[in-house]
């Protein structure tokens, strides 16, 4: 099987170089479904940071961070809507 990170398009066929990230965590009442779900690479997973979490890696602001805000559609298909430390919404 080949997992593609949706954020720099890596691809690889290795499950142990991609992480399965929980847009809204599961501590903050995300759920286990794949609308709250999004396959990112190593390096683009650590630069992920979520404000009002408390515990892992995630809680710490890494190099060049930025928010997952929620998936969106658009007229070519399904984006994920994000925003860096700045607070500007952009798409990926």
């Amino acid at each position: 099987m080949r997992y593609v990170c949706t954020i720099c398009k890596y691809k690889s066929d290795n499950r142990f170089e991609m992480n399965d990230h929980h847009i809204i965590p599961r501590e903050l009442g995300g759920v286990d479904d794949k609308y709250n779900r999004v396959m990112l690479c190593v390096r683009c997973h650590s630069k992920i940071w979520i404000p009002n979490i408390k515990f892992g890696v995630h809680a710490v602001k890494g190099h060049n961070p930025f928010i997952i805000n929620n998936w969106v559609m658009s007229s070519s298909g399904r984006l994920l809507e994000c925003e860096n430390e700045s607070g500007s919404i952009f798409y990926l």
